[in-house]
């Protein structure tokens, strides 16, 4: 049987490299590494000393349930390339054992199936317990700690977008989603997008809908209608020649899976003049089978904004 060794997804580690929050709702701690011992989930490589990195809460699970455990895990600072040898161990696998367990298509431990395992023989283990039909994948845990390293999966490697959101589970269907999986869900895809080299709009599609449409104030840069997914794409682009950076803070989603308000915190960074601002935020938003429809963002004081990233203002 040929396995794969798979990281988070990438759409996970962008919403969190955007600031937003971790399994706990809050957000990620940044640290600085000092050498082996903190390995990165998604380019699945230990962090070399000096480098940033972030630490954060993570349930690798579609579902809150009894079994679905939640802990720390590391991921780079700055954006790194998802692991892609997933048929060799991963070069962060350099302690001497790690636990190495089964789960079954309930997302849950398959009693018996767990045990310590020496490094070089977690590919033998792994295909052992996915011969099993009671088995799903495989999870390799630190064996001194138990926390989640990464997934191994058989050759039909599912797709794991799903698996598990960084503050959610987003589930497989729009039907029976959480508002609050349902933004996260857009957040990762937006923060993907953004992260892509390409700028593919396709990748919008998947929580956007064709005839989206977001209604941005008068008094802003990036002000009017912006309709369909070209039209999301310009407006990021847009935003990205006004904001260096944007963060969510505090994030609260209230509604329902056709209509939800957010409310949060959102610190941003002028490009042009290098300040930064901090103001409440607030949007409406209405969804059709969990993709975006229509979005209208409030802002607390556009005046403010415009000072911001007015060059004369930071004279």
């Amino acid at each position: 049987m040929t396995i794969t060794f798979n990281a988070m997804p990438t759409e996970h580690a962008a919403y969190l490299w955007s600031g937003s929050p971790d399994a706990y709702g809050l957000p990620p701690e940044t640290k600085v590494s000092d050498g082996p011992g903190h390995p990165c989930r998604h380019c699945l490589r230990n962090i070399d000393a000096g480098e940033e990195f972030l630490v954060f809460a993570y349930r690798p699970f579609p579902d809150l349930q009894p079994y679905a455990e939640t802990g720390p895990i590391f991921l780079h600072k700055q954006p790194c390339e998802r692991y892609a040898a997933q048929e060799i161990l991963p070069p962060m696998l350099s302690s001497p054992d790690y636990i190495v367990r089964g789960y079954g298509h309930d997302d849950r431990i398959v009693y018996g199936s767990g045990a310590v395992t020496p490094t070089g023989e977690i590919a033998a283990r792994a295909e052992e317990l996915l011969a099993r039909e009671d088995i799903a994948y495989v999870h390799v845990r630190s064996a001194r700690n138990n926390c989640y390293q990464c997934r191994i999966d058989g050759a039909e490697t599912p797709d794991l977008e799903n698996a598990a959101m960084p503050s959610g589970a987003a589930e497989s269907g729009a039907a029976g989603r959480s508002p609050q999986a349902i933004v996260e869900r857009m957040f990762s895809v937006e923060m993907a997008f953004l992260a892509s080299e390409k700028k593919d709009i396709r990748q919008l599609a998947e929580a956007f809908a064709e005839d989206v449409i977001v209604r941005e104030p008068a008094s802003l840069p990036y002000r009017g209608n912006w309709e369909g997914l070209d039209g999301i794409a310009a407006l990021f682009a847009k935003m990205g020649e006004v904001w260096s950076d944007m963060k969510v803070n505090g994030l609260l989603v209230t509604g329902s899976s056709e209509e939800i308000h957010l409310s949060c915190n959102l610190t941003m960074m002028s490009r042009a003049t290098g300040r930064t601002v901090t103001q409440p935020f607030c949007e409406r938003l209405r969804f059709r089978d969990g993709r975006l429809i229509e979005g209208i963002p409030f802002y607390y004081d556009t005046q403010e904004l415009l000072e911001i990233i007015t060059q004369n203002a930071a004279a």
